[in-house]
């Protein structure tokens, strides 16, 4: 069965994800998540990689995907995962355990451990593994509130979500650094929203400024908000454009009406939500530029009250 060794063939298949109207799926990717898989694969030699990201893009069920079909289909396939919140890093591994629960029983390889702190592939009876070993692979689940996370052991791979929120950025990767080998078959990929360009969020700016560049290990990929399938309210007859729309649509021709129908409603339930020091320092229109991001300018808007517009201040930086 080469088939199973096969991405495009394996995940739509064989991999179910939980959707938030439907039930459970199998995972049928979009065209974004498509260029990035196409993405990860053109990359030769170790593969390091720094996503920046719209809120709620399905990114880490994307990458989970990834890390999930070698971790199912090869042996030795070691890895980690980990979120800035406990909840977050649950929540990356429910998606996880969804897909190996969920896989054909044929397909299903041997499980010694599955629970929330750490998935392990192979023979649950550990005095036959010599006789009918298992695949050997796994991965464990932490969260980067303790700056020890990720040191423990070697590994393959490393899913890092939210890494913008990561109180111990450096410490956390030095460990996982150090823990995975320079080689052709390694893989850490670094997911997140933006979190400003200083404070917590500084080092998760940097290296996204490095990688742009050329001037690090790490590949750069951006997804803009309107890549999003579900970011899309279809509009009626009675739409019209307001006159920062058009503006929107001139600088980006990809977005759609439907696109800014959604946006109208998204800045809506901004300017009755979420009232946090952080977020009341920034306009419903600044929030939606920093968490749905249309480039990478927009999507590092300060949130340290600034004295002066940010947006015109990249702006003219950018024309400098």
């Amino acid at each position: 069965m080469h088939e199973i060794h096969d991405y495009g063939f394996y995940v739509p298949n064989y991999l179910k994800i939980k959707t938030k109207l439907d039930g459970l799926q199998n995972f049928k990717l979009r065209k974004y998540q498509k260029d990035f898989i196409k993405f990860i694969q053109g990359i030769k030699g170790p593969k390091r990689i720094i996503v920046l990201k719209p809120r709620q893009a399905g990114f880490s069920t994307l990458c989970a995907s990834y890390f999930a079909h070698k971790m199912f289909t090869e042996e030795h396939y070691n890895g980690i995962a980990m979120a800035d919140k406990h909840d977050r890093t649950q929540a990356i591994g429910n998606i996880y355990r969804t897909y190996l629960n969920e896989l054909p029983d044929l397909l299903k390889p041997m499980i010694a451990i599955n629970n929330s702190e750490q998935l392990l592939l192979d023979n649950p009876n550990e005095k036959l593994r010599n006789k009918r070993a298992g695949l050997s692979s796994g991965m464990i689940f932490e969260t980067a509130n303790d700056p020890n996370a990720g040191r423990s052991s070697s590994r393959l791979f490393a899913h890092l979500s939210e890494t913008a929120f990561y109180r111990y950025h450096k410490e956390i990767d030095d460990g996982i650094q150090n823990s995975i080998p320079l080689s052709s078959n390694t893989c850490i990929i670094k997911e997140s929203t933006a979190n400003g360009r200083a404070g917590i969020g500084k080092s998760f700016y940097d290296l996204w400024n490095n990688a742009k560049s050329g001037d690090s290990i790490y590949q750069a990929f951006f997804v803009a908000w309107y890549e999003v399938d579900d970011y899309y309210i279809r509009p009626d007859n009675s739409f019209k454009l307001e006159k920062n729309e058009k503006e929107l649509i001139k600088e980006n021709p990809q977005i759609n009406h439907g696109n800014l129908l959604w946006r109208r409603l998204k800045l809506k339930e901004y300017q009755n939500g979420d009232s946090s020091e952080a977020n009341s320092i920034l306009s419903p229109e600044e929030r939606f530029l920093q968490d749905f991001p249309h480039n990478d300018v927009t999507a590092f808007l300060s949130t340290g009250a600034p004295v002066f517009n940010q947006m015109k201040l990249s702006l003219l930086i950018n024309v400098l």
